[in-house]
């Protein structure tokens, strides 16, 4: 389990690889995510931070960065 150290730190929000969607089809992750990152620009993108996917739940956070860790 990852620890969460504060705002500060980084949080996790996804695992690259692969991924099978509902149709069977077979997607590489971890191109999507390494593009999501390059492009991310804070000033144009507020993506809320929600829990859950329920629409109306309360803004958590707005990310002012994302970034890629790799995986050994």
């Amino acid at each position: 389990m990852i620890k969460f150290k504060g705002f500060d730190d980084w949080i996790p929000i996804f695992q690259g690889g692969s991924q099978t969607d509902s149709a069977g089809r077979v997607h590489d992750v971890t191109a999507l995510i390494e593009k999501a990152v390059s492009t991310f620009n804070a000033a144009r993108h507020e993506p809320p931070v929600v829990i859950g996917h329920p629409m109306f739940l309360p803004l958590m956070a707005i990310p002012l960065a994302l970034s890629v860790k790799p995986t050994c």
